[in-house]
C-alpha cells in the first residue's frame, strides 16, 4: 500500500505500534522481511518488530493483518485488509 509509511508514522504520534510478522510460516523469510521493515519503515524501532508463528500471543489492543486466520484467536479487535498487492510484493522483492 503506497502510503502505508506515513499512515503507520501518523500512528505511531498517538499508539504504540508493534509490526508483528508469522515469519514461523517461511523461516528463510526472516533476513528479507526486516531488510524491507528497515527500508520502507525506517522509523519504527526494531524493539517493536515481533516474528512470531501466532499472532494471538500478541497482547494489543488492534490486530491489522491480510490473513484472517491471524484475526480468528487475536483476543483484541481484528481488522482485515486486503491481501499483498502486486505493489506490495514487488516492493517486498526489492
Amino acid at each position: 500500500m503506497p502510503d502505508s509509511p506515513e499512515v503507520v508514522d501518523a500512528l505511531m504520534q498517538q499508539y504504540e505500534v508493534f509490526i508483528t510478522t508469522a515469519a514461523m510460516d517461511v523461516p528463510c523469510s526472516f533476513e528479507a522481511k526486516f531488510r524491507w521493515l528497515q527500508r520502507y519503515f525506517p522509523f519504527i524501532p526494531s524493539s517493536n518488530i515481533v516474528f512470531c508463528g501466532d499472532k494471538s500471543i500478541i497482547a494489543a489492543d488492534y490486530l491489522i493483518d491480510d490473513n484472517v486466520r491471524h484475526l480468528s484467536k487475536f483476543g483484541g479487535e481484528g481488522l482485515s485488509i486486503p491481501p499483498r498487492t502486486t505493489f506490495a510484493r514487488r516492493a517486498f522483492a526489492e
